[in-house]
């Protein structure tokens, strides 16, 4: 579905704009661009919805998107139809102004803590520590699992972003890896790392050899031969 976003230019005083993008996904990925485009100066995202710039030639770049003679910017041309831009009256004009409803929408910023759980099935957390150094799934606890990009500088993260997970402890972070052999996310290996979009699907509910259900990892599954589905919570 349509997701939208509000930007507040030149201090709120003189540019509005409603940008209007295919989905939340599409919407990160422009913010990204913006981000490294020189054109924009100060630019703030104030959450997933309500951005700020001083300056930014906006409509001009969503044209070039769009035409698809957007250069230097891979994200940014992968952005070909997925993103339109509306101009919004000036403050004080008493023309319409849309209303975005609050949609509880998390903010995926690199280096915060975040719970983990099943889509489908919300009762079932991430949990790790319980047993044997492992993520097991827990309907009772709950642990704060820290994400953040590879060698990148703290932004919002995006599906092709690849990061790396952290459990948060009482007194300190623990890097998660991978059993050795196995699939089963454990504290012991240092060098796992994922793409973020693969926190939909590319984990699943399997069982150490003790009969515990652990947290696995599936490095061939895709969105069409999904595992189970996992969201970010707060």
């Amino acid at each position: 579905m349509p997701f939208y976003i509000y930007v507040s230019a030149a201090a709120g005083s003189t540019y509005r704009y409603l940008i209007i993008a295919d989905s939340r996904e599409s919407g990160d990925f422009l913010f990204i661009g913006l981000d490294v485009n020189p054109d924009f100066t100060n630019l703030r995202r104030i959450s997933p919805q309500l951005w700020k710039w001083d300056e930014g030639p906006i409509l001009q770049l969503v044209k070039k998107i769009n035409e698809g003679t957007i250069v230097g910017n891979n994200i940014l041309r992968d952005l070909r139809y997925k993103i339109l831009v509306h101009i919004l009256p000036q403050v004080g004009s008493f023309g319409d102004f849309p209303i975005i409803p609050d949609i509880g929408l998390l903010d995926y910023i690199s280096e915060r803590t975040f719970f983990i759980r099943n889509r489908m099935n919300k009762s079932q957390f991430w949990e790790f520590g319980a047993v044997a150094n492992r993520i097991t799934i827990s309907t009772v606890n709950r642990t704060g699992f820290k994400i953040q990009l590879v060698a990148t500088p703290a932004r919002v993260m995006v599906d092709t972003d690849r990061v790396e997970l952290f459990a948060n402890g009482a007194l300190s972070l623990t890097k998660i890896g991978l059993q050795n052999p196995g699939a089963v996310l454990t504290g012991a290996d240092s060098s796992f790392t994922f793409l973020f979009g693969a926190l939909k699907f590319g984990f699943y509910i399997g069982q150490d050899a003790a009969g515990n259900n652990c947290v696995c990892w599936n490095s061939t599954a895709t969105a069409n031969n999904a595992a189970d589905v996992w969201e970010l919570c707060s």
